[in-house]
Parts: structure tokens; C-alpha cells; sequence
């Protein structure tokens, strides 16, 4: 409740107890701000520590590198890497969700697939691969093209299956 206080000849009207609401509130707005502040600097809305995720153990045939966190119609990247034993008969054939790739839409793919294979749940991208037993690694490089989560699998088409998620900020 607003009283009214004089000094010397000055009017002067308060009300105190708003007066500490407005207060509490600035702080609060405070601590939101800073809290949002170091969630951007830790990569929740772009790239930072957060952002950056794998998926798959480090010695297994395959891993997979992604951005956890994009935003709608930005580019990002998918970095598939391939261990010993990833390919068979000098081929090496990995997958993608169709689920996934409805998404987002392939800009390109750094090394050049031979061929691309369309399945009903997935499409598979043959790759020549001169040595078996070596590592390889494949940049799908992709336009986010859906807001929300997206889930995703990656495969090599006789093994090991990776899952991952991403959230697309509109």
C-alpha cells in the first residue's frame, strides 16, 4: 500500500512492499540471463562443448561425430569413421535412417559414394575401399529441413548399427 512521506517540502509517494517485488524480480531476471549466457557458451545454441557429441565406442568399427543442437535450414555435418573390418570384398556400404533422412536432405558427401542403394527403411551409400583393414572416414554433409527432435540410425550394412538424436531449434 502506497503511503505518502514528506520531506522538508517534497511530497513523496512509495510504496515499499512493491517496490521489493520489483526487486525480487530483477534478480530473477538476473539469474535467468546469466543461466543463458553460459548455456550459449557451452554450446546449447550453437557450437560448444554441448553441442558436440559422439556416438559408438572409439576402437569398434564404427563412430559417428554430429551436432547435437542445429538450427532449421542450417548446414551441419556427420562424420562417419570406419575402423578395421568395416568392409568387405573392397566395399564399403554404410546407411542412413530414411526416418533421419526425411529431416534433413544430403547437400553432399565428401568421399564420393560409388553407388547409393534406396531401401524401404534406409538408404546405403557404397563406397570402394582399396584396403580393408584400414580406417576411413565420410562427411555427409546435410541441411536441416525439421524442427524438433531428430532421431537417427547409421549402419554398416553387415553390422554394427550407431543411434544418435538431435534437436533442430526453429
Amino acid at each position: 500500500m502506497s503511503s505518502v512521506k514528506r520531506i522538508g517540502d517534497v511530497e513523496i509517494n512509495q510504496d515499499l512492499d512493491f517496490q521489493r517485488l520489483v526487486w525480487t524480480v530483477q534478480r530473477v531476471g538476473w539469474v535467468v540471463t546469466a543461466l543463458l549466457i553460459v548455456a550459449a557458451l557451452l554450446g546449447l545454441f550453437g557450437p560448444g562443448p554441448l553441442s558436440w557429441a559422439t556416438a559408438g565406442e572409439g576402437g569398434a568399427p564404427l563412430r559417428l561425430e554430429y551436432n547435437r543442437f542445429k538450427r532449421y535450414l542450417a548446414p551441419t555435418t556427420l562424420r562417419v569413421h570406419t575402423g578395421a573390418g568395416a568392409g568387405r570384398e573392397g566395399q564399403l556400404r554404410i546407411w542412413l535412417d530414411r526416418t533421419y533422412l526425411e529431416g534433413v536432405q544430403v547437400e553432399s558427401v565428401t568421399l564420393q559414394p560409388d553407388s547409393v542403394e534406396a531401401g524401404t527403411d534406409r538408404m546405403t551409400y557404397v563406397f570402394q575401399m582399396p584396403d580393408p583393414n584400414g580406417s576411413t572416414a565420410i562427411t555427409f554433409n546435410l541441411l536441416t529441413q525439421q524442427i524438433g527432435t531428430l532421431r537417427g540410425r547409421v549402419g554398416l550394412a553387415e553390422g554394427q548399427t550407431v543411434t544418435f538424436t538431435q534437436f533442430v531449434y526453429p
